[in-house]
């Protein structure tokens, strides 16, 4: 097989998950449907492969727990090491969500999994109001606020002196 061939096999199926190797078992739905195209164009195509991605890696972590603790019933000490750094990968993984989901959270985009047997097996999503996505895809983010300041008693609006910007 060539390299040319080999990269037609797998543009082929980009976005499925048997294109995904591995990982696949790991792999969550995104609301019930297979994961979107790896190299989409759409911008709610792409956060949501973020969070899959992230969801996988939690599955991956896990799947490793379980098998440490598996293992540790054979030797304690060799089994409780492994189990540690199970743990701390675990540890990681959800760090690296809470701080995707910190991300997204204020452009309105909810993700909840859906859990059975310990793995995300699948991925809910909500994405926020249009106005949201506009400020996602814009270029910069611009908030303001309104601050009301109260006069000294005693003083009025007349009695103010606002200095001119120079």
């Amino acid at each position: 097989m060539t390299l040319s061939s080999s990269r037609k096999q797998r543009s082929s199926s980009a976005g499925s998950q048997r294109s995904r190797g591995p990982q696949t078992k790991y792999y969550p739905r995104a609301d019930g449907k297979p994961a979107p195209a790896r190299h989409s164009k759409v911008g709610d195509d792409r956060i949501k492969l973020r969070f899959l991605t992230a969801y996988c890696r939690l599955n991956r972590c896990y799947a490793n727990l379980l098998e440490a603790r598996r293992k540790k019933l054979g030797g304690p000490t060799r089994g409780e090491l492994s189990e540690r750094v199970a743990l701390r990968q675990v540890e990681k993984a959800l760090r690296a969500r809470d701080e995707l989901e910190d991300k997204y959270a204020c452009y309105g985009v909810i993700a909840e999994p859906v859990i059975a047997n310990g793995f995300t097996v699948d991925v809910r999503f909500s994405f926020g109001s249009a106005r949201a996505k506009a400020q996602r895809e814009a270029e910069g983010i611009y908030s303001s606020a309104y601050v009301p300041i109260p006069l000294p008693r005693g003083v009025t609006l007349d009695q103010l002196k606002i200095p001119d910007p120079q």
